[in-house]
């Protein structure tokens, strides 16, 4: 599926350029992500289906100028004592060493050097945002079996890397990126690496047993998700005279509730997309000669998050047009409006661009009678999100603030957007410095767009889940485009003012 297609699609007039390359900043990021919400451990799939227990990994590039300062005087201090002896660095003063130095100006260099970095040792274990960043970029050099054998070598006793080490390392794997482990070569380096950990210190057995068993829930529930999908996937008609629709309308009572239904649903689902779906896809997408060419598809779900764009734009669509009289399908648009509008509020931006979408599938020219009827100005500003950048951007951070102090609020970007700014730093992952050395300043820069991601579709969702309603809005039928254009074409024309 064309990937970049969908960052195209709905907003060709935009004229969004794909955000320059810019040095890092040594300022403060936004805020440690705060903690995941105690949920229930079933796994049972849509429309009660749990979303994936996953800690989000901290910002990248923590440290403050002031800790720059701070070395830099030490360095300072250290070289005006010339005539003294010269001491050895302690393992304490090497860890405040590397925990000052940013990341980022660690990093840079070749992969193996890199990896390296990735093995824990009695003194160090290396920075959770490090691990993200890497384990979320090297893929583009390196297939996750072959990266876990690489490490499985250098995390041996005689380099200072324990079981519980290993163990450690392995948690934090599983938890940031569970579909590698679909992959059976990757899980015959995790079965061989644990069996070693629980002969080398026996008392790991439970710990080791407890990781395997959390990594069997996310993948359980994974699959049940992407079962309930396939299976509700609704069917796409041609002609108004096969659609046997419930009404949307009434099952929902408000657009309040229609909003809050939506919200639930879009976290849902992009909650279970991967953030090793968006490297895959965009590698494969710019026909990138990296190793994710020949890596295993190990999900689905980011096609299946942009699919569900497209569905909810289509069931918006069919729902106007479903009504044979002119006002029936103004006061249509109308609610659909409210509920687009509701949604900018509680900060679901993916859903109101797919009721602008819906919209734009219905002709104007077609259907005079109905849009001359329809409250147009009611429109404007949510049209401005397509064509505005500025403003689109100004409400995204909006709803992040509002997210942060009030109880009912989410976020959750327009997809189309996202997938143009994160093809954008992708592509520039790809690109290895001129001395042919990776570029892991691109590798943070990706990764903290993506960490922000991840704390936003992890946050527990303030809105109950209505099963009846959300049912419906994944399962009814919808217009195909070709019906959309037909009953576009003969509504109005056969009289039905």
């Amino acid at each position: 599926m064309a990937m970049y297609y969908y960052a195209t699609r709905w907003f060709s007039e935009r004229s969004l350029a794909p955000p320059p390359r810019r040095h890092r900043s040594r300022q403060q990021p936004h805020g440690q992500p705060p903690p995941l919400p105690q949920q229930s451990a079933a796994s049972t799939p849509p429309p009660s289906s749990p979303r994936q227990q996953q800690q989000p990994p901290p910002p990248l590039a923590k440290q403050q100028t002031k800790q720059a300062k701070k070395s830099e005087a030490a360095a300072s201090s250290s070289s005006s004592r010339g005539s003294e002896s010269p001491q050895p660095p302690t393992c304490e003063n090497q860890q405040q060493q590397q925990q000052q130095a940013p990341i980022y100006e660690q990093a840079n260099g070749p992969l193996e050097p890199l990896l390296a970095k990735m093995v824990p040792k009695d003194d160090y274990f290396p920075d959770r945002a490090f691990l993200f960043a890497f384990l979320l970029s090297a893929r583009l050099f390196v297939q996750p079996h072959e990266l876990l054998r690489r490490l499985s070598r250098l995390c041996e006793p005689k380099n200072g890397c324990s079981a519980g080490h290993w163990v450690r390392l392995l948690a934090e794997w599983t938890a940031a990126f569970p579909y590698d482990f679909r992959d059976e070569r990757v899980m015959a380096e995790v079965r061989e690496m644990t069996q070693r950990c629980v002969a080398q210190e026996p008392q790991r057995r439970v710990q080791v047993s407890l990781l395997l068993e959390k990594l069997l829930e996310r993948l359980t529930a994974a699959e049940q998700y992407e079962q309930f999908v396939h299976k509700s996937a609704s069917s796409k008609v041609d002609s108004l005279k096969d659609l046997h629709l419930a009404e949307l309308t009434a099952a929902s009572g408000s657009p309040a509730r229609m909003a809050a239904a939506l919200a639930v649903l879009e976290l849902e689902r992009l909650s279970f997309v991967g953030p090793e779906e968006f490297v895959q896809a965009f590698a494969r997408e710019a026909n990138l000669h990296s190793s994710l060419r020949e890596a295993k598809r190990t999900s689905t779900n980011l096609e299946n998050y942009a699919d569900w764009f497209d569905r909810l734009a289509a069931l918006v669509a069919t729902h106007v047009l479903k009504h044979s009289q002119a006002s029936d399908r103004t006061k249509e648009i109308e609610f659909w409006t409210s509920v687009a509008k509701e949604s900018v509020r509680i900060g679901n931006l993916n859903s109101a661009m797919a009721v602008v979408a819906a919209f734009d599938a219905i002709s104007h020219d077609k259907l005079t009678d109905t849009w001359s009827q329809a409250q147009i100005e009611e429109l404007a500003d949510l049209r401005r999100l397509s064509t505005d950048d500025e403003f689109y951007k100004a409400t995204l951070a909006a709803a992040a603030a509002k997210a942060k102090k009030e109880r009912l609020a989410v976020v959750v970007p327009c997809f189309s957007v996202l997938l143009k700014e994160l093809f954008a730093l992708n592509r520039s992952c790809c690109d290895r410095l001129p001395n042919g050395q990776v570029n892991f300043d691109t590798f943070t820069e990706l990764a903290e767009k993506m960490s922000e991601l991840m704390v936003w579709t992890r946050a527990k969702c303030p809105f109950e889940k209505d099963q009846g309603l959300a049912l419906l809005l994944q399962t009814s039928p919808v217009l195909s485009p070709k019906g959309l254009e037909e009953a576009s074409s003969v509504l109005e024309r056969d009289g039905g003012k």
